[in-house]
Formats: structure tokens, sequence, C-alpha cells
């Protein structure tokens, strides 16, 4: 509701504002300190183009909606600080080994102790190295899901070819993946999210690959879905929206 101004008139203006604002900006670097903690409570609203296909882990590697609104229910192993450049404890801490003997590497994992599969309902299931061993091997690690993350599982050795990165269980917290070479970013190479055994295993069992790709449709109930991220999913309407709860 302003007149039109001219392109130079224009150019005019917007350097006098970035002036102005440039004048009155406190440099405050930054000296390593932790982030405040946030206030919990209110509602935070966003949008989104189309529905999503499915609330399933795996389909969200083919499906970018898809894969917005699934990454609200899971949490990777580690996570990312921007400013300090380095990976840090999430759902699971990690240590990283060389062996000088045969130039092998491993990355040891510890997942917290307090991780939960949870439903709206009041139900919980513990996550355990269960989880994480059987999804590496048994869905990303099966050829049959052309997992985006499958080709991730290798390595080239210097003769040129190729050798996998395996998994094992340590016991119920803890589990180790152990690369064949040193690599420079295990922690990139094997930090990751992944869904509930109870359920997948089940689904690939009866259904093989399009039982798991069925789990978790939209037409599930949002009771039925397990999160062990920061939110569930509370309700889902086709074409108007979709609410989370903490």
């Amino acid at each position: 509701r302003t007149e039109e101004v001219s392109r130079e008139e224009f150019e005019k203006l917007y350097l006098t504002g970035k002036s102005e604002i440039l004048s009155k900006t406190v440099s405050k670097p930054w000296k390593g300190e932790e982030y405040l903690p946030g206030k919990l409570g209110g509602t935070w609203y966003a949008s989104i183009t189309e529905d999503p296909k499915s609330f399933n882990l795996l389909v969200s590697e083919r499906d970018s909606v898809t894969a917005t609104l699934v990454e609200y229910m899971c949490d990777p192993l580690l996570d990312y600080d921007y400013a300090r450049r380095a990976f840090k404890p999430n759902c699971a801490t990690g240590k990283i080994s060389v062996n000088a003997k045969d130039g092998s590497m491993d990355v040891e994992y510890t997942l917290r102790d307090d991780l939960y599969w949870s439903f709206l309902d009041g139900r919980r299931v513990k996550v355990t190295s269960d989880d994480v061993v059987f999804w590496y091997d048994e869905i990303q690690g099966d050829p049959a899901f052309s997992s985006s993350a499958y080709n991730g599982q290798f390595v080239r050795l210097d003769d040129g070819t190729e050798a996998r990165v395996t998994i094992r269980k340590i016991d119920d917290l803890r589990f180790s993946f152990h690369f064949p070479t040193v690599q420079s970013e295990p922690f990139l190479a094997t930090n990751m999210v992944f869904g509930p055994r109870f359920a997948y295993e089940k689904a690939k069992r009866e259904g093989g690959v399009q039982g798991v790709l069925g789990l978790y449709g939209v037409d599930t109930k949002p009771a039925d879905i397990p999160s062990m991220g920061m939110w569930r999913l509370k309700e889902y309407s086709q074409g108007q929206r979709l609410v989370y709860a903490r």
C-alpha cells in the first residue's frame, strides 16, 4: 500500500536501510556456550504441499514428504554440532578404535538406557541393540529392499576390491561396526536412524519386501504408530492436517 518507486529509488532506500541495520548491530562472538534451554508449550504450525505416502521409515527414503514427517518420530544415533563441527551423543555415545595389526577399525556405540518405542496409549517397548542390528543387516543390508543406505555399507580396499562394514551386538545397549580398513569419517558412515525390530521383522517374515513396505501406511491409526523421536503422531486427516504431540 505504498507508492511505486523506481529501481534507482529502491536501490537508494535499500542501501540506506542496510547501513542503518549494520550501524546498530553489536558484535557478540560465540565463545563456546551451550544453547539456553527453551520453554515448553505452545503450538508450532507448518505446511506441506502434498500428503505423505506412508509413515514407514523405509518408504521415507523414496519420498521427501514422507521423510519430513517420519523424521519427527525417530532420532539418529549421533547429533552434529555445526558450531563445533563435531558429532555429539544423541541416542547413543560412540567411540572409535583402530587395530594397528591389520589396519581395521571399530566404532562402538552405547545406547542410552532411557529409550523407548512409545505409543499414544502409553505402551512402551525398550529400544535395544537388536533394533539397530536388525535394521542394518535385514533392511538396509538386504539388496531386495533397494535401500539408499545399502551401498554405504561397503568400503574400497587398497587392492581395489570392496568389503562390507559389518555390525555385531555386544549386549542389549552396545553394538559395534567393524571396518576392514581405516576410514576418515567413521561416525558419518555409521550414524543412522532405525525402525522397531518387533514390527519390521514380523512384516518381513510374513510378507517379504511388500510386507515391510506396507507397514504403517497412511490408513494406519496414529495410536498404532510407535515413536522414539521427539514427537508422536496424534492425528492425521488426509488433505487437511497432521497433529503431533510431544
